[in-house]
């Protein structure tokens, strides 16, 4: 160890040793330290010894000299102060191993308490890059996998982390930021830090409700929130104006003119999607998400050490669920259910417990789709961890409920068939084998509707008769379990309007399950081991179908879920009936930020003047309001500089204010 790496140790930890300095021997010090510096490369350090102060008394007589003698005294002075610091370096070092010991305990502390990354069971297995709707196009298409990858693959694979929802097109540029006039993002915790101490920053429902030891509670600095700047702000109540409208034409110049509005790009993109133009929705929508992508703080961005959650309903966060949850939606029309199983995975990783976007519903579907054995194990380790669970709070008493998984009619039955599927892989374990006869028995007494539903929709003969399925024997006792499922159902919850929702909501849940998997559930091997389930269930004792429970009050957190959101197609309207330019729809789709202004912000506002309002109906006959050219007094900001320099000049010309907008 070097001389002075123990003098700064010492220092550090023996301050009280050092001998004061005086004013004269401080301005001497300063005289003399610029010469050391400059001869040696660093400052001398002072020592007690008399030597020192000995030799810097003879350093005035050349400069020669100097170093000559500087230089052997130096290396005295080092010997010298070595034999002195040895003695101290013992002390040193067990301070060192003290403070090396005390860290290690924290660290084992900390490792030991419960960690609150328990939810990792959501997002463990899946592949980052599936998350690329054109790189699982084009794998698919050439019949690859996530699992696997061809040759050059891993230096692809490096470059594609860089991005989350796959790279950007060449030609867009990077989004403003937030201090830029863009959108930001910030942790709850640091809202806490700059608000007033009165205002504290409280997790949402039910976390705040757990306790700390709890390892499903996360800490409050792990909640994120999208931030819009002024600006931002400002261009956003334009688009209300233009929505209010009507006028998909008016939309796509707002995109063309404000291309990283990402509300603008998500209408814009269903509207494309309804017109039956899905390469330019898809273009529109992967924008959407490039915006928020370089929004993000990398910690969010995370995805296979998920430690980020947030919170819906934030203002903020709501377009960046509905950007995520469209994207699901177009990868499960377009049959890429790898990226619908991998976006529903991030989404339901954000907020576990209150799951917003009601993935819950069709996660398991995905997972079935997909249909390899990773995603097969997947839905049964999900199910199992128990570590996600269904939550729902009134709002007008604020009564809460919870209810696992195996208690929705969709995880039930998928829970039962991922089991019966592994088995027909592993034949020998017969333990997969007991475990799915459980499973689809405990789903049949539950949820008993649920099977003339899926005979419907296959449109199975019930009314014949053979060797290895006899239907109409079993459909009596079925119509019996339906009356009980009904009776239980009154029992439990007395309130008819409060019984009319629970149906409601189950009814729904049946519906979309029904419609999204009743193609997996036709197939003979699969008829027949829930024939012969029923038969099996039918010969117990009905004592054990009697006291199976009713249904949780917290399925009505899906009363108003919208089967149509679940199909595999888009509801598109006629070609004659399309009213986009394709001119207008070609500025939108190309970002050219030197493009002249062709819609001029209106100066009034919205809601001032009555008539405004009603003129916004009549999207054609106010046209004049807003496709006019520049105005003759204002200057409008978002002219060309050159055009901006020359109107300035103008004696007449005046600026408007922007906090007038």
């Amino acid at each position: 160890m070097s001389h002075r790496a123990l003098q700064r140790l010492r220092q550090e930890f023996q301050p009280e040793t050092l001998s004061p300095l005086g004013d004269e021997d401080e301005d001497e010090e300063d005289q003399h330290e610029p010469e050391k510096t400059n001869v040696f490369g660093a400052a001398m350090f002072d020592d007690d010894s008399s030597e020192s102060s000995d030799d810097d008394d003879s350093e005035e007589d050349s400069v020669h000299e100097n170093q000559n003698d500087v230089g052997k005294e130096h290396t005295n002075i080092n010997e010298e102060q070595i034999d002195v610091d040895v003695e101290n370096l013992d002390d040193l070092i067990k301070e060192y191993k003290i403070q090396d010991e005390t860290q290690e305990e924290n660290i084992a502390t900390v490792d030991s308490k419960p960690s609150f990354f328990h939810y990792d069971i959501i997002v463990s297995g899946m592949e980052v890059r599936d998350l690329d709707i054109n790189f699982v196009m084009r794998t698919a298409l050439l019949g690859g996998s996530s699992e696997t990858s061809g040759p050059g693959s891993g230096s692809s694979s490096r470059r594609r982390q860089n991005t989350l929802f796959g790279p950007p097109r060449e030609d867009w540029p990077r989004p403003p930021h937030y201090v830029g006039g863009g959108i930001g993002m910030r942790s709850c915790e640091e809202i806490s830090s700059t608000s007033s101490s009165s205002s504290v920053q409280v997790l949402p429902w039910p976390y705040c409700d757990m306790k700390e030891k709890d390892s499903r509670c996360p800490s409050i600095q792990n909640w994120f929130e999208y931030i819009y700047s002024d600006s931002y702000q400002r261009d956003y109540r334009d688009l209300e104006t233009v929505i209010a409208s009507g006028d998909p034409n008016y939309l796509a110049l707002f995109v063309a003119h404000h291309p990283f509005v990402v509300e603008a790009l998500l209408q814009l993109s269903i509207v494309m999607y309804q017109m039956n133009q899905s390469q330019e929705g898809l273009s529109l929508l992967k924008r959407a998400l490039w915006v928020f992508e370089c929004s993000s703080l990398n910690s969010f961005l995370n995805v296979k050490k998920r430690i980020a959650f947030m919170d819906y309903q934030k203002h903020g966060n709501k377009q960046f669920f509905a950007a995520l949850f469209r994207l699901v939606r177009v990868s499960c029309v377009a049959g890429l259910t790898r990226t619908s199983l991998s976006v529903s995975q991030f989404i339901l990783s954000l907020d576990p417990l209150r799951d917003p976007m009601n993935v819950l519903l069709g996660i398991d579907h995905f997972a079935l789709m997909c249909n390899t054995e990773s995603c097969n194990t997947w839905l049964v380790d999900f199910v199992e961890s128990e570590r996600v669970y269904v939550t729902y709070q009134e709002e007008e008493n604020q009564d809460s409920f919870e209810c696992q998984l195996l208690d929705l009619p969709n995880f039930a039955f998928s829970y039962a068939f991922t089991l019966f599927r592994l088995h027909e892989t592993t034949p020998s374990d017969d333990n997969i084998k007991e475990k799915a006869d459980i499973a689809i028995k405990s789903a049949i007494s539950r949820f008993p509707s649920v099977i003339g539903q899926l005979l419907g929709k296959n449109e199975v003969d019930l009314t014949s008769r053979s060797l290895q399925t006899d239907w109409p024997a079993v459909l009596g006792f079925i119509d019996d379990l339906t009356c009980q499922f009904q009776s239980r159902l009154s029992e439990a919850i007395k309130d008819p309007v409060i019984r009319a929702c629970t149906s409601q909501a189950y009814n729904t849940v049946v519906k979309i399950f029904v419609q999204q998997n009743f193609k997996l559930w036709s197939s003979f091997s699969v008829m027949k081991w829930m024939h012969n389930q029923i038969v099996v269930l039918k010969e117990e004792k009905l004592d054990k179908v009697l006291k199976v429970a009713s249904l949780s009050p917290a399925i009505r957190r899906f009363v108003k879920s919208d089967p149509i959101d679940y199909e595999n197609r888009f509801q598109t309207m006629p070609v004659d009936a399309n009213p986009l330019d394709p001119n207008i729809v070609a500025l939108a789709l190309n970002i050219d930020q030197n493009r002249r202004r062709l819609i001029q912000r209106n100066p009034r506002d919205a809601g001032a003047n009555g008539d405004l309002l009603d003129d916004v109906g009549f999207a054609h006959a106010a046209r004049n309001q807003y496709f006019g050219g520049p105005p003759t007094e204002e200057i409008d900001p978002d002219l060309p500089l050159a055009e901006l320099f020359w109107r300035s000049a103008l004696p007449w010309a005046e600026v408007r204010n922007p906090e007038q907008d």
